[in-house]
């Protein structure tokens, strides 16, 4: 029914969630063995046939339970199952609900305490989690409202409303949260100008797949894509068209780009294609076909284009570094421009770069 929204980036895994518990079960169990003895004697008389000592003694017993679990979550946040964070909302709301109930009396403590599990869930958990720790507190402070011989449902009402009203703000907070968090990450990811990912996707994506090749062995190519004579187009048409060449012109490399493989802009009229498991002479055809497809396609453009393609591979006996794979296929893409533009040409290892044109 509810959307699950993800943890907090800065509180994921387990430690997050079970550092956070273990503070509030330790001060929450401090603060109610305190209220215990502060607000003992200024409370109303306890219900026939019920003593003071008894009140106490369940009050202490709930507060040494919570500081217990807060030590032993302290101690152990590292190791505990993630799944069992889900839990201690609602046991917390039991030990607070316990002497509420036992005592028929609710005090400001427990009344304001009540509110730490709804802030813990919506802070770390899930929506639904959060919800339902906010209707199990509701429950609670109903049915304290019914036992309580003192106050009515009436008097209870404003504490229940503030309770859904905590869990419904934060909530919405968390969610205009996420919203940013996804929306700063897709700016921060992505070029604006032709919407393809940017240089840093693109190298973060070549970190983890020269990391996979060194595991495994994965085949790794990769393509430098740069438009050819594409200052004479900006000097002669103006840079609004020369936009338009590049977003055109990263239409069709989206549209080519494999499941898994990666198109990216690597700067100005330059882009770059990561191949995933592909051999050098399947990635040399697959430039091909794809210069061949922008050379084909863009004669329906206002100003047709071509490219120049250079292609490099990650295999034995070359380097491993990023920057060396980007040079190799940089390389190979200037010799495309030396001998004609509007072609490919393979990287050799060995081959001296040669001048750039």
């Amino acid at each position: 029914m509810f959307p699950v929204l993800p943890s907090i980036p800065a509180l994921r895994g387990r430690a997050g969630p079970y550092g956070a518990a273990g503070c509030f079960f330790l001060l929450g169990g401090a603060l109610n063995a305190a209220a215990a003895i502060i607000f003992v004697d200024s409370l109303p008389p306890p219900p026939a046939g019920q003593g003071r000592s008894y009140t106490w003694a369940v009050a202490f017993i709930c507060a040494g339970v919570g500081a217990l679990v807060g030590l032993i979550l302290l101690i152990a946040r590292n190791r505990l199952a993630e799944r069992y964070a889900a839990y201690l909302p609602f046991l917390a709301v039991v030990l607070l609900a316990v002497p509420m109930l036992w005592s028929r009396i609710v005090t400001p403590t427990g009344a304001i305490l009540m509110l730490w599990p709804v802030l813990y869930a919506s802070a770390l958990l899930t929506e639904p989690i959060t919800w339902a720790t906010t209707f199990a507190g509701v429950i609670v402070l109903f049915a304290g409202s019914f036992v309580d011989p003192h106050l009515g449902l009436f008097a209870y009402s404003p504490m229940i409303a503030t309770l859904v009203l905590t869990g419904y703000v934060i909530i919405t907070l968390q969610r205009r949260v996420h919203v940013l968090l996804a929306e700063l990450g897709r700016q921060a990811s992505t070029d604006p100008l032709t919407s393809l990912p940017n240089r840093r996707t693109l190298i973060d994506t070549l970190r983890r797949e020269v990391a996979e090749h060194q595991r495994r062995g994965a085949l790794l190519c990769v393509l430098m894509i740069d438009v050819d004579r594409f200052k004479r187009l900006n000097d002669s048409a103006g840079h609004d068209a020369g936009d338009e060449a590049l977003r055109l012109l990263a239409r069709i490399l989206q549209r080519q780009t494999r499941a898994g493989d990666l198109t990216a802009r690597f700067g100005g009229e330059e882009f770059t294609a990561i191949l995933v498991d592909c051999a050098i002479d399947d990635a040399a055809r697959r430039a091909d076909q794809l210069r061949a497809r922008i050379e084909s396609d863009s004669r329906q453009w206002p100003r047709s284009l071509t490219v120049s393609i250079g292609v490099a591979e990650l295999g034995p006996g070359t380097p491993d570094e990023i920057s060396a794979l980007i040079t190799n296929a940089d390389n190979a893409l200037y010799k495309a421009k030396r001998h004609g533009r509007n072609r490919v040409e393979v990287h050799v290892p060995g081959e001296s770069p040669g001048p750039r044109a």
